[in-house]
């Protein structure tokens, strides 16, 4: 079947027909990138970030030892970003780099940066700094050998567990790479003074202590000696004329404070109006830079690297800029040692130390928390108030407005009950608001003991897969309260020809509204919860505990005094029709909330997500069909029947509309690339498809794009080519129209020895007809029966 193209326009209808049309022989498909992974909160795991993110490993030995440096680079699309391996704890999914087990190497020290990642504090985690890295970043960490002498066939796995986000879309980068040697380095030498060839300045420069534990203090000192005659300007963290630039360029679980001179600086007698104070050195001087290690750092070396930007002057002239490079290692451990560490100093382009101090203000607040983010100065008994406020305050969230009208109904119903009654219902809506908060109390505390990090409230709505499920879930409330089905719990009993037992609320509907309005009420926390939150990171598992038990109080604070005192119920309206249509109305909130989160869907699962969506409303619908009083045995068949259809359809949405991740490298289709190939003596398979065709990507997925098929081109020396329709492209048009169609999918194979009369295969696509045309294409077998030759071209 064909998806037919008109010359001005696009027929949906179309395309629809080509959708209907391949869903039996579709379903029977194994979709390798749609995974009912139940360990996900939404039941579905989408395909990995090839795409977003290309991960790559190599490792290099320092000359004549057995140390050496081991290297990832990750290469981000344009718009996405990766969490840093320093993300404090609260914020969002720090990325992770581990050694396999038994790997024939060691790892030294942590996995930093090339360069310092970007910082923000984005409201969904208020009071920590998020810290990302676009573009490109290398991570790079100490080893040690096991055998250096044979590290041509060395080759060991890293495991990276990490997070690619762009905008509100996160998805999950989960990869094994696998590190190859690339070579050998000279690493710097320490210790000595050091001066640059024509420079009349020699520096030297310790760490000291360099053996610490993490909390302790550390030092930086550099000292310059100057050759008679000559001085330095005053030092600054920035680049700025008659100055000696000081730079930190890598520090990571480091914080490190301005530097200060063994000397005051003294005025110049020459000032030139309109700029900073001209200031300099008399003589030698010394230079310390503070250090704080961060308290919560693992055991390891760490790398502190500086670049320093100087010049040289006497009183009448000045010698050319020049600059250095301090390379340092750290020792973090349960032991300290007063011996000074000595430093690595290498000469450097000034212009390199102006790049550097582009990046920004390097200088850290030591007389700050040494943990960003951690939320100090907040008191327990604070901490719980606010937290108790901030619950409060989340009844009054959009996110949870359906739920509270559910509960206004069940407020109405409740009116003419006994008091006991009233208050028994409210205490199971409240203790279903404070399962999910003594949930995600645990989850907190298990991802601290597990991984050192916490949990953030609304960190959930990071992870796609916990967007769709809750999309779905959503999704069909709405369709509930709309009548399309009823969900079988006496609160939640939407048919009017219910009984009466089902239109009232019973402890398990109650319960179920408390869990419901908690998880629509994750990203609409209120102002108050960021620096709760903040201060729970260090505090003991009690207190977060408490302050998750505040929250829940306080989000059912208003329930319960309506429960103490039921005589609040009588301000509100006798029931009637009104609440079937207030019922109803709620609905469009819910499918608000729908809309919300589809707008947060990737581009390329957009359609089949909306597709999963239908799959749920049709499933909905069958469930519907059998209304709550009917027997068990039929309620259980229309349910099975229901979901059943819901998740086939789903699965089938997800292989017919997203592609799967290319397992082969793909050309992208150019005339003069095409021809280029071919004057190369290259067989060439061109796949004209468009991410508007279900059946080309029917196609893709199921014939083109597989192991089988990978090994198949590769045997016959075949490169394959994409040629994607998917906008307008007059080149791709004028090339069907020379191949005789108007239509797409089409596959046309070029011989090696014979460009001029491809072999083109049009409509559904089967393994072994491409496999043959591949043989015939190559001389190693005839022509499939299936096509037949015309005017130079096989139909």
């Amino acid at each position: 079947m064909k998806c037919q193209i008109m010359v001005n326009h696009g027929s949906r209808l179309a395309t629809l027909i080509c959708l209907l049309a391949l869903a039996v022989p579709a379903l029977a498909q194994t979709d390798r990138r749609f995974n009912l992974a139940p360990q996900l909160p939404s039941g579905l795991k989408l395909g990995a970030v090839e795409k977003e993110v290309q991960l790559t490993a190599t490792f290099e030995q320092a000359d004549g030892t057995d140390r050496g440096r081991v290297h990832v680079k990750a290469v981000v699309a344009k718009d996405w970003h990766l969490y840093s391996v320093t993300q404090p704890a609260g914020g969002p999914k720090r990325t992770r780099l581990e050694l396999s087990e038994g790997s024939p190497v060691k790892l030294l020290g942590p996995f930093t940066p090339n360069t310092a990642p970007q910082k923000s504090n984005p409201e969904i985690f208020q009071g920590v700094t998020v810290e990302d890295h676009v573009d490109e970043v290398i991570w790079t960490a100490p080893i040690q050998f096991a055998d250096p002498a044979n590290l041509s066939s060395t080759e060991f796995e890293i495991i990276v567990d990490a997070q690619a986000c762009k905008d509100a879309t996160c998805l999950p980068v989960e990869e094994t790479l696998t590190a190859k040697f690339t070579g050998s380095y000279a690493p710097p030498m320490a210790g000595g003074e050091f001066r640059d060839e024509k420079s009349v300045v020699s520096w030297s420069a310790e760490l000291l202590p360099g053996k610490v534990r993490p909390g302790d203090d550390a030092q930086l000192i550099v000292r310059a000696t100057v050759d008679d005659g000559y001085h330095l300007y005053k030092s600054s963290t920035v680049d700025a004329n008659f100055s000696t630039v000081m730079i930190v360029t890598k520090k990571t679980a480091l914080r490190v404070g301005p530097p200060t001179a063994s000397t005051e600086p003294v005025l110049s007698d020459q000032q030139i109006p309109g700029l900073a104070e001209i200031a300099y050195h008399e003589g030698d001087v010394t230079w310390t830079l503070p250090i704080q290690v961060d308290k919560t750092a693992e055991a390891g070396e760490y790398p502190l690297e500086a670049m320093i930007g100087y010049q040289a002057c006497t009183d009448t002239s000045c010698l050319e800029r020049r600059g250095i490079r301090l390379t340092a290692t750290i020792a973090l451990g349960k032991e300290t040692s007063d011996a000074a560490t000595p430093v690595a100093i290498t000469s450097i382009e000034y212009n390199q130390i102006a790049e550097a101090a582009a990046g920004g203000d390097w200088v850290d607040d030591l007389s700050a928390s040494v943990n960003p983010g951690s939320g100090s100065g907040f008191s327990i008994p604070l901490a719980l108030a606010f937290g108790l406020l901030g619950g409060v305050i989340l009844n009054l969230m959009p996110c949870v407005l359906p739920v509270i009208g559910l509960k206004v109904m069940s407020f109405v119903e409740q009116a003419g009950q006994d008091r006991g009654k009233i208050l028994s219902l409210n205490l199971w809506y409240t203790l279903g608001l404070l399962s999910v908060f003594w949930c995600l109390a645990a989850v907190a505390i298990g991802f601290r003991t597990f991984y050192g990090e916490s949990f953030s409230w609304g960190e959930q709505y990071t992870y796609i897969q916990f967007r769709l499920g809750l999309m779905v879930f959503v999704f069909a409330m709405a369709l509930s309260f709309l009548g399309t089905w009823e969900i079988p719990l006496p609160g939640f009993a939407t048919n009017s020809s219910a009984g009466a037992l089902q239109r009232k609320e019973g402890p398990a509907g109650a319960f179920s509204k408390g869990v419901f309005s908690t998880v629509l009420a994750t990203p609409c926390s209120g102002p108050f919860l960021g620096p709760v939150f903040g201060f729970m990171l260090t505090q003991s598992n009690f207190v977060v505990v408490a302050v998750f038990t505040a929250i829940g109080l306080g989000m059912a604070l208003p329930y319960l005094l309506i429960g103490l005192f039921p005589s609040t119920i009588a301000w509100l309206p006798k029931p009637g029709e009104w609440m079937e249509t207030l019922k109803q109305g709620l609905s469009f909130f819910l499918l608000g909330t729908v809309v919300y989160l589809f707008a947060g869907v990737p581009d390329e699962y957009r359609a089949a997500v909306f597709g999963m969506l239908i799959a749920v409303w049709f499933g909905c619908w069958i469930i519907g069909r059998v209304p709550n009083w009917e027997s068990m045995q039929k309620r259980f068949t229309a349910w099975c029947t229901g979901a059943s259809a819901a998740i086939a359809l789903t699965l089938l949405m997800f292989h017919l509309l997203v592609p799967a991740a290319e397992i082969m490298k793909w050309e992208s289709y150019s005339e003069a690339k095409l021809i280029a190939l071919q004057k190369q003596g290259k067989t060439v398979m061109v796949d004209f498809t468009a991410n508007w065709c279900p059946t080309c990507i029917y196609n893709f997925n199921s014939v083109l794009n597989t192991e089988s098929m990978a090994e198949a081109l590769q045997q016959h020396n075949v490169v394959p080519m994409k040629a994607d329709w998917s906008q307008p492209s007059d080149e791709i048009k004028s090339k069907l129209s020379e191949l005789k169609s108007a239509s797409i999918p089409l596959l046309a194979i070029y011989p090696a020895g014979d460009p001029k009369n491809p072999i083109v295969l049009p409509d559904i696509l089967t393994d072994s007809q491409v496999k043959a045309a591949l043989k015939a294409a190559t001389g190693s077998e005839s022509v499939p029966q299936s096509a037949s030759r015309d005017n130079g071209l096989v139909r």
